[in-house]
């Protein structure tokens, strides 16, 4: 097959239940890219999903690619189911928190202000030794 046929390659982003296409709250939920080799046989696509709505997390999705060609045809992929979880970091961070006894957090470094006050008591202390 060669892809030259294709007039235009269109990415959706579905969900994987139904089949319906994701709606953009603020922007679109993805975008893409594709380029068609010199010779036509293969196709390669970025495709980088936006941040969905929190409703959507843990949900499942496909990503329907479709060819459409001169001749008026069009071709349509579906790729294996997706997954997507919003803010890994942010959640282990948060499962974390909810682990750790509740502590008051004690800032990991002094102000300036904390540092200068600490080293004049140092030398008042150390001039009334002598």
């Amino acid at each position: 097959y060669s892809f030259h046929q294709c007039k235009a390659i269109e990415a959706v982003l579905l969900f994987d239940s139904d089949k319906t296409k994701v709606p953009g709250v603020r922007t679109k939920p993805m975008t893409y890219t594709s380029q068609v080799n010199s010779d036509g046989s293969e196709v390669v696509m970025e495709i980088r999903l936006k941040v969905l709505s929190t409703q959507l997390e843990n949900s499942l999705f496909v990503i329907q690619i479709s060819c459409f060609e001169t001749s008026g045809d069009k071709i349509v992929l579906l790729t294996d189911t997706l997954k997507v979880v919003s803010k890994p970091a942010q959640i282990r961070r948060r499962i974390q928190i909810s682990k750790e006894p509740s502590v008051e957090r004690v800032p990991k470094r002094r102000a300036r202000g904390e540092e200068v006050f600490s080293a004049l008591e140092d030398l008042k202390q150390g001039q009334a030794k002598q």
